[in-house]
Order: structure tokens, then C-alpha cells, then sequence
């Protein structure tokens, strides 16, 4: 065979081999682009499924904060103003008429209550939006997505080489640097392909992490909506509590209304001399029912612990189920 022949072959060869070569990596960059298109939407979804369960959270902790502003600012402010007019009587001296009340009240107390109502009706009143908040708790919470994925998208950064191979190295086999050019494009094929495998590698250690990221985010999705069922029984053990606490206030301004003549004068220290027995059980009955608001009102619901965010321990199935049997004693006025 002439040795012109014999070079060409090789030439042609060594072509063959070098646009497999571009081939190859552009294939590889293709899956690689694939698997971070596909990472990046798996993570956004996530993202978004996270975002979705503390939106509904915060609904949540909303409603609480709402209750607690209308109790203590209106019905126990109202309370307060029918205890001021009997608080200087032995207003505990009822075990006669069906037992003794601890003290559920003092000034102090209400004073604190006040102004943790004044700063709740504050923040309501203000709307604030938490956008910067929950921007801060995700930002926290998974990988700089859009970072990341620059370098899924620089991954194809030599991709373009293959669309004009053909014809480039078409006219190369056909000029006298045929032998100088073969050689070159085998060595550029070499080094898409290397270039394409440490782009594939990186690609899946991006979806990797991925992976991870979305596994932290369900798990706060997974608290947040734990947290949120409880918040929503809190809610609505408050709006119970609070119902029967208003319908009792009412009773109780009225009957400290019927005597308010004699209570000014301070000159009658014992409840009994004053009120019958029917309304000693309301007022004591308005005692008691206070002192379940102030607890539901002053309760931090979220606690710290170990710099994790979680519900009170001390609001367990006893408390709820507690204050459910109050609240399911007062059936009729919630019907």
C-alpha cells in the first residue's frame, strides 16, 4: 500500500477516534446538565413544600397571638374592673358554697398581662411582615441553590465544540496539515471527554447534596406542621375557654353592678353578707375561669431547647385534656 495511503488512514482513523471522543463528552455533559435540572427541581419543590408548612404555621401562631390579644385586652381588662370593686372583701371565704379558691389574682399579675396584651395589639395592628424572617430560616436550611447550580450550568461550557466537528475536521483531512491536524483533534477529544467525566462527577456530587439539603428541609417541614397541629389546639381550647369566660363576665359585672352601692363603701368585709349563694358560685366560677385564661394567655406555647425551636412540654395531653373538661362542664353555653 503507498505510503500516502497508509497516513491517510491513520488520519482517518485518528479522526474517527477524535470525534468519538467529542461525542462522548457531549453525551456526558447532556446527562450532567440532565441530573442537575433535575436535582435543582426536586431541591425547589421541597423548598417550596417547607415554605408552604411554615406559611401555615405562622397562620397558626397568628391566630394564638390574636386570641390572647382580644382575651387580655378586652374580657379579662373588663374582669379586672369587677374585681377592683370586690378584691377588699374575703372574697375566698366560700367553702360553704361549694370550696375554697386560691388566690388567682393580684395587681401585679394584671399589670404583667396588660402589658404583654398592649405589645401583642402592637404587633397586629402593625402587620408586620415576616418576609425577612422567613428568608433568614431558609436561607439557613438548605444549599445557596442558585450558586450551585451555576455550576451545573458551566458544565456545558465546551459542549459547543461537537456542533461544527464535522465540518471543520472535514476540511482539515483535506489540507496538506491533514497529519498535524488529526493528532490535535485527538488530543481535544481526550480532553472534552476528561473534562466531561469531572463534569458528570460533579454533577451528581450537586445532586448529592441535593438530596441532603431536601431531607433537612422535610424534617422542618415535618415540624412545622406538628407544631402547627398543636398551636390549632391551643386556638381552640383558647376560643372555648374564652366563650364561657365572656358569658360568666357578664353575669359577674352584673351582680357586682346590683351591689355597688354597698361594695364603694367598704364597710362589709365577708362575701356572704353581701351575695347569696347562687352569686358566689358565679363570681367564684369567674375566679376559676380567669385563672385558665391567665394561664393560656401567658403560656410561651415555643420554647428553646438545645437552640431547637418545639412546643412546651408543659402543654401535654393532661393540660389539654384539663382544660377541655373545664370547657366540656360549660357545654350548654358553648351549644
Amino acid at each position: 500500500m503507498p505510503f500516502p495511503f497508509i497516513i491517510g488512514a491513520a488520519v482517518l482513523f485518528t479522526g474517527a477516534v477524535a470525534v468519538g471522543g467529542h461525542i462522548s463528552a457531549k453525551e456526558k455533559n447532556e446527562e450532567a446538565k440532565s441530573i442537575c435540572d433535575r436535582a435543582k427541581r426536586t431541591y425547589d419543590d421541597q423548598v417550596q413544600e417547607t415554605r408552604s408548612d411554615y406559611d401555615d404555621f405562622t397562620d397558626a401562631v397568628s391566630l394564638v397571638g390574636e386570641s390572647k390579644e382580644y382575651l387580655i385586652n378586652n374580657p379579662v381588662r373588663e374582669f379586672k374592673q369587677s374585681l377592683d370593686m370586690i378584691k377588699h372583701l374575703d372574697i375566698f371565704d366560700v367553702g360553704s358554697y361549694g370550696g375554697d379558691l386560691a388566690r388567682t389574682f393580684d395587681d401585679k399579675e394584671f399589670d404583667s398581662m396588660m402589658a404583654y396584651g398592649a405589645s401583642l395589639a402592637r404587633t397586629f395592628s402593625k402587620e408586620a411582615d415576616n418576609a425577612d424572617a422567613k428568608g433568614a430560616l431558609f436561607g439557613a436550611l438548605g444549599p445557596a441553590a442558585a450558586a450551585l447550580y451555576g455550576t451545573g450550568g458551566a458544565l456545558l461550557s465546551g459542549a459547543g465544540l461537537v456542533g461544527g466537528l464535522g465540518a471543520g475536521f472535514a476540511a482539515a483531512l483535506t489540507s496538506p496539515l491533514a497529519v498535524i491536524a488529526a493528532p490535535i483533534f485527538l488530543v481535544s477529544a481526550y480532553k472534552a471527554d476528561t473534562e466531561a467525566d469531572a463534569n458528570l462527577e460533579k454533577a451528581r456530587a450537586y445532586e448529592a447534596q441535593c438530596e441532603a439539603e431536601c431531607e433537612k428541609l422535610k424534617i422542618q417541614s415535618d415540624k412545622f406542621q406538628a407544631m402547627r397541629a398543636q398551636f390549632l389546639i391551643y386556638h381552640g381550647l383558647m376560643d372555648k375557654i374564652g366563650t364561657i369566660f365572656e358569658y360568666y363576665i357578664k353575669k359577674t359585672s352584673k351582680i357586682i353592678n346590683a351591689h355597688r352601692n354597698v361594695l364603694s363603701k367598704h364597710q362589709v368585709k365577708r362575701t356572704r353578707e353581701i351575695f347569696n349563694t347562687n352569686e358566689l358560685e358565679i363570681i367564684k366560677t369567674s375566679l376559676n375561669l380567669f385563672n385558665t385564661v391567665k394561664t393560656l394567655c401567658m403560656m410561651n406555647l415555643v420554647v428553646e431547647n438545645n437552640g431547637e425551636v418545639e412546643v412546651n412540654s408543659d402543654f401535654n395531653e393532661n393540660f389539654i385534656d384539663g382544660v377541655q373538661t373545664i370547657a366540656d362542664s360549660h357545654a350548654d353555653i358553648l351549644s
